[in-house]
């Protein structure tokens, strides 16, 4: 189990004051994410919907195997020379990890992800993932790389950074039949042949947990890429996860 820290314990209203004032913060980096990326450019604009499945299977000696389905649909997209509205099916993601604990609460994973579109992409994956529990909240951290290949398109090379906060919405862990929010933020650094570019991202969610293996997610994913190869573009797209251990 991960060690668990506290603010101060000592006083309800010392407790209350700590807990208020990383709600605030995390507010607050959330507005200046997305403020940021409405003043970088609307000229490339794109808005839809990102369904996902995940299934995770824990093994013997510390392993788990974790699957993903993710579709991606667009019902706004004026990227092109053209506006586009109404629903637009892009592409469907499988991705299969396997991951090791190492430590009291930190995980090596690596897999691979195929992306079934108009054409075939494969990509390849590798993270490092991080978890602290504090006292009433949770934070994580994720280090990831990835390479996509593709047909007659340049080789993709990612490096992320993913930071997440978990704070059940009643008491100080979320149980069984309760309600949760998730905010991350993430940036990427993307290599394609002589070009660079950044990517951010940020994503509040809430969550309601049915019981310890089941529980699902909805809320707002907000990209901003282009930032170094002009026009940037801006994404957003409702998200609807579903989680699944067995």
């Amino acid at each position: 189990m991960a060690k668990k820290f506290q603010c101060n314990n000592s006083k309800n209203r010392t407790n209350y004051f700590c807990s208020f004032k990383m709600k605030s913060f995390l507010l607050y980096i959330l507005f200046i994410s997305l403020s940021i990326g409405q003043l970088i450019s609307q000229e490339r604009l794109q808005g839809g919907t990102l369904p996902a499945l995940t299934i995770s299977k824990e093994l013997k000696k510390d392993w788990q195997l974790t699957s993903k389905i993710e579709n991606r649909l667009f019902f706004y997209d004026n990227s092109g020379l053209e506006k586009k509205t109404g629903l637009d099916y892009i592409h469907t993601d499988a991705a299969f990890i396997g991951s090791k604990k190492v430590g009291l609460s930190n995980q090596l994973s690596a897999g691979f992800q195929f992306r079934f579109g108009t054409v075939i992409e494969k990509r390849s994956i590798q993270q490092f993932n991080m978890v602290i529990d504090y006292y009433s909240f949770q934070l994580a951290h994720r280090f990831a790389a990835d390479q996509t290949f593709a047909p007659n398109t340049p080789d993709s090379y990612r490096f992320r950074y993913r930071f997440t906060y978990n704070k059940p919405l009643s008491g100080n862990v979320i149980n069984p039949k309760e309600f949760y929010i998730k905010i991350g933020f993430e940036s990427l650094f993307i290599l394609e042949e002589d070009t660079q570019d950044l990517e951010f991202r940020a994503t509040p969610t809430i969550g309601y947990n049915f019981k310890s293996s089941n529980k699902i997610e909805l809320g707002l994913d907000y990209r901003t890429d282009g930032i170094l190869i002009q026009p940037s573009r801006q994404r957003y797209f409702v998200v609807l996860n579903y989680y699944v251990k067995i």
